[in-house]
Parts: C-alpha cells; structure tokens; sequence
C-alpha cells in the first residue's frame, strides 16, 4: 500500500501543476519571491504547532462515547458553497467527518462524503489534488484497526494540502487546515458536554483549545491576502473568549466546557452556514 502511496503522490505532483486557482485567490497574489519564502517557512513552523485532533476522537471512541450523526455538516450543502472562502474551508470540514465517521464505523456515509469533497475541489480547480480513487478504495477496504484507516484517509489528505501549499496556494491550504481543525474540535467538545471526560481526555482537550492561537497565528500569515483575511478576523473576534478558557486550569476549562461549545459553534456556524 506505501509504494502504491507514493506512485499516487507523484501523479499529484504532475496534476497539481496545471491546476487553475479559483478567481476570488488572485485578487492579491504573493508575488515577491522572498516574501513568499518567508510566509511559507512561517506556516511550516505553525502548522508543526497545532495538534491533530484525530487524537481526540481516538480518545473518545476507545472510552466509550458513541458517534453523534448531528455532528457532521450535511455533504449536500457542498453546493451551496459559492466562494473560495467558503469552498476551502468546507473541504477541511468534510474531511475532519470524513474522519469522524471512518473512526465510528460508518464507512457507507463515509463515501458521501469524499463525494462532497470532490465537488469542492472541482469548484476550485484542486481536483487533481486528491486522489478519489485511491481515498474511496481506503474507505471500502476492511481494516480492522480504525486508527489504520483513519491514518491512511489522513495521509491523503495531508498530501494534498502539501501539494496545494506552494505558490499562491498556500493561502488554500491554511483555509482547509482551519476548517478541519474547527470541525474535529466541534465534535470533541460537544461529545465532551454529554459526560465530562477522565483526566487523559480532559488533559488532550485542554492541550487542543489551545491551538486555536496557533490556528490564528497560522491565519495572520495571509491576513492581507483574500480569502484568509476574512477568516482571520473572526478569529480574533473570538479569541478574548478562547483565551478566558485557554488561560485557566482544566477545572476552569470543565467549569466552562459550555460556554466554549458556544465559542467554537459560533465559529463552526461562520464557517459551514451561506
């Protein structure tokens, strides 16, 4: 399977190159080399900082808590959504459920989902960017162990972010990044609020809510530059209110595990409502 991976991620290579850009990216493109190169060791280093929160739907499925189906965005809304701003950050939504479902065993609504990704990517002209073909067969195939198989979703998802973030693209890549984070932590959190968790999950959490700045730092790269300027701001709308949470203890956090559900469904709702 690892050597079919990387015959896949050097088709992606040849593809990506031909790719148009949606119209909305090249309103205000990065063209100063220099500045490019340095935006783009900038993201590396921030990306390295914001935790996966595929670890915190391990950490739930192996303690018991059951999937929740009003916690994934409805794929049909995939044609909804018109812009980039919307279109790229709803292909990190549909992956982060692509991945909460994979993890729950729900792999017949799990393919509806690459589908409205797929539509996405269209829309966007990054088609070529994901492997569909190779991503439906990871879903169909019968891998006992979840953390494999969501792994191995994962892995071709991360690829195309990688190949999506050169150039102008990486604009691209932070808005899919910060959907997907903003999704995986909208089903942790809200799954938290049915049973407090024992102190391993409640440690992850904790650990999670603080990566919201590093999100936001993330964002801040692009900010002058569309669509992420946008995104950008709503995060430090909210960022005093993570941060009243983020700067306390993990009983401040459980004391206020309500009010940040609010925090990030508020920002959950920018992202996924037209």
């Amino acid at each position: 399977m690892k050597m079919k991976t990387y015959t896949k991620l050097l088709f992606l290579i040849i593809c990506i190159s031909s790719c148009t850009e949606s119209a909305d990216l090249q309103d205000k493109k990065i063209t100063n080399a220099e500045s490019h190169q340095q935006f783009l060791e900038q993201f590396d280093a921030i990306r390295e900082d914001i935790l996966d929160t595929r670890k915190l739907t391990f950490l739930l499925k192996d303690n018991g808590y059951a999937y929740n189906p009003t916690l994934v965005n409805e794929p049909e809304l995939a044609s909804n959504y018109l812009n980039a701003k919307e279109q790229c950050l709803n292909i990190g939504v549909y992956a982060a459920d692509l991945n909460y479902l994979s993890v729950f065993d729900k792999d017949n609504q799990a393919l509806v989902y690459v589908d409205a990704i797929f539509d996405l990517c269209n829309q966007m002209s990054i088609e070529y960017a994901f492997d569909r073909n190779y991503l439906t067969e990871i879903i169909k195939h019968d891998i006992p162990n979840y953390k494999l198989k969501s792994d191995e979703i994962n892995d071709i998802i991360e690829q195309a972010k990688e190949e999506i973030r050169d150039d102008e693209r990486a604009q691209v890549s932070a808005l899919i990044l910060t959907g997907g984070w903003v999704e995986g932590m909208f089903h942790s959190i809200s799954m938290a609020q049915e049973d407090w968790p024992n102190e391993e999950l409640a440690d992850e959490l904790f650990l999670q809510c603080k990566s919201y700045h590093n999100v936001k730092r993330l964002l801040e790269i692009y900010k002058e530059y569309p669509p992420c300027d946008e995104v950008y701001e709503k995060f430090v709308e909210l960022e005093p209110a993570i941060s009243n949470v983020t700067q306390g203890d993990i009983q401040y956090l459980k004391d206020n595990l309500f009010s940040l559900q609010g925090i990030m469904t508020d920002l959950r709702d920018y992202i996924i409502h037209v």
